[in-house]
């Protein structure tokens, strides 16, 4: 858990819409860039639900607070704390379970184990955090629900690391659904990841999802 902080938003990378303090995120309009690769191939649905515009990440936390109100540590003022931003990291894992409308079992284990040795949790709370991100998950109505926080409070590396590990979901089940495509892409758009961090990401969950050479 060493590497989420508290304070305010790191120093703004190229493209960085999170001046401090944190607005409420920007609509997205259309398919992300470089999402070439699947277009026409994904429903208008699919689309609505990642590109429609909210308020604010707050609807999110609101509906949680009410159902989880002692499983998650209060905000403080103006801040999320650790929680959110680990919360908000989840929900996407869970987005990407979800992204070909069916989780599997590999799936919901590879989002557990990746969140346990991500955030050094023991097995009772990353219980709770998957039980948190799914019912996130399900009370979200858009994806920048989550990468406003994670723009706010990560570094450009770490939130290179939240790509591979929605990498490492994808690859659970040993193959890669179009929408589970897309949504990467679109995740990796919406936290100013590159285009070449973002297929090293892909590579390291590929080779990991491999397992090692026996060359």
């Amino acid at each position: 858990m060493g590497w989420l902080t508290d304070g305010p938003c790191p120093p703004a990378p190229r493209r960085s819409p999170c001046p401090d303090p944190c607005p409420a995120p920007r609509s997205v309009s259309g398919s992300a860039a470089g999402c070439s690769t699947v277009a026409g191939g994904v429903t208008s649905d699919a689309r609505r639900r990642t590109d429609r515009v909210v308020p604010s990440g707050q609807r999110m936390f609101h509906a949680l607070h009410k159902f989880f109100e002692n499983r998650v540590r209060p905000a403080q003022a103006g801040e999320v704390g650790d929680d959110g931003v680990r919360l908000a990291t989840a929900a996407l894992l869970m987005e990407m379970a979800r992204a070909d409308f069916t989780v599997q079992e590999v799936e919901r284990r590879e989002v557990a184990e990746l969140l346990r040795r991500t955030f050094g949790l023991s097995g009772e709370e990353t219980a709770d955090l998957v039980a948190l991100a799914e019912q996130a998950s399900r009370e979200s109505v858009s994806l920048q629900e989550f990468t406003h926080l994670i723009n706010c409070h990560f570094p450009p590396e770490r939130k290179e690391q939240v790509v591979r590990l929605l990498w490492e979901v994808a690859f659970a089940d040993a193959r890669i659904d179009k929408y589970e495509e897309y949504l990467v892409r679109k995740v990796a758009d919406l936290l100013y990841v590159s285009h070449t961090a973002f297929i090293r990401a892909k590579l390291a969950a590929q080779e990991r999802a491999m397992g090692p050479s026996t060359g």
